[in-house]
């Protein structure tokens, strides 16, 4: 099979993944620690939440473990994201590639759900009351976790994940094992899941395929023993690929690295999300870029970002900025991202 063949066959198989994204719409909703799902990463935001190429810091492991095969030396990464409704999602990776280990990389992830007024149903004319910050007990979430990747050849990079992730939502009342009293009980929704990767360079003109799927685990009980509730697991596949480089421009410092990836994710239809970065070298050592991209969303989608990368003189850094609009009803988020290599 050509190499021509070969991508005009994988772009047919991301399209047709999402041609039923309008009928398909029944699980909507019905995944639990759903935060897991908010990119990790500044840059791969701002391309149109496209996160499976991620190859250039210890941010990979989050978004596609392959990526970590292909960082040589250590890396650290900080992302923050002003996510809705006054929320917010923190997240930090450090990996150092280890003799004959491969790459190995630390994650956390914190959530937290911002302030909120918060009520307990009561018998009154209102139908609840109010009650203060003090008692409704931890609210958050958590994400600790370990990645490995390595490169299996020259051009096949395979990454995994596993990670422990908890939700506290407060505390509830439940009866007394003798069922004559009510006792507080705070709510606490935990367990192991677990990611995994493909990354594969084809060195022909930048073009390269990634699968990955994420958050794969049992269904979640919350600790009161009520209900079982899943992760939201997702599948990717991708191809990307320098547009400029695919029409033989390759004398100039520019470049217009282009991705589509296709996503089925277990609570939403399946679509196609896309993004590109237009980079430019300022310096043989500096780089700038801007970027945009589209995800599938009902009203909104649109996505947009820049960056610098380059050797400052301390070591490789990188500053990224991403701007995400969920539309009219949720509104837009803005997040940025430092990485470090060493």
């Amino acid at each position: 099979m050509s190499k021509a063949t070969l991508l005009a066959s994988l772009f047919v198989l991301i399209v047709s993944t999402s041609a039923t994204a309008s009928e398909i719409d029944a699980q909507r909703g019905s995944a639990t620690v759903s935060w897991l799902a908010v990119s990790a990463h500044a840059r791969d935001a701002a391309m149109g939440n496209t996160g499976t190429f991620n190859d250039r810091d210890a941010g990979a492991a989050f978004q596609n473990p392959a990526g970590l095969g292909r960082i040589a030396g250590g890396s650290m990464y900080f992302n923050h994201n002003r996510w809705i409704a006054g929320m917010s999602v923190t997240d930090f990776a450090v990996a150092y590639a280890v003799p004959y280990m491969s790459t190995l990389a630390l994650t956390v992830r914190s959530m937290d759900y911002g302030s909120f007024e918060f009520t307990r149903r009561a018998d009154n004319p209102a139908g609840y009351v109010e009650i203060g910050n003090n008692q409704v007990g931890t609210v958050g979430g958590l994400l600790l976790g370990g990645a490995w990747g390595t490169k299996l050849t020259e051009q096949l990079s395979f990454g995994v994940q596993a990670k422990y992730v908890r939700d506290q939502l407060g505390s509830t009342t439940v009866p007394s094992v003798g069922g004559d009293s009510l006792l507080t009980s705070n709510v606490l929704v935990d367990g192991l899941l677990y990611d995994a990767g493909t990354y594969f360079d084809t060195k022909w003109r930048s073009v390269a395929f990634t699968m990955a799927i994420q958050n794969v685990g049992q269904r979640i009980t919350a600790s009161t023993g009520r209900g079982g509730f899943s992760a939201p697991m997702t599948f990717k596949v991708g191809i990307a690929a320098d547009l400029l480089q695919l029409i033989d421009v390759t004398d100039l410092p520019v470049y217009l690295r282009t991705r589509v990836e296709g996503v089925d994710p277990r609570d939403a239809p399946e679509h196609i999300r896309f993004g590109s970065e237009l980079a430019y070298d300022i310096t043989p050592q500096i780089s700038a870029s801007l970027r945009g991209g589209h995800f599938r969303h009902e009203d909104g989608g649109l996505t947009l970002g820049f960056g610098i990368c380059g050797d400052f003189g301390i070591g490789n850094a990188s500053f990224d900025y991403a701007y995400v609009d969920y539309g009219s009803a949720l509104g837009a988020v803005s997040m940025f991202g430092i990485a470090l290599g060493f």
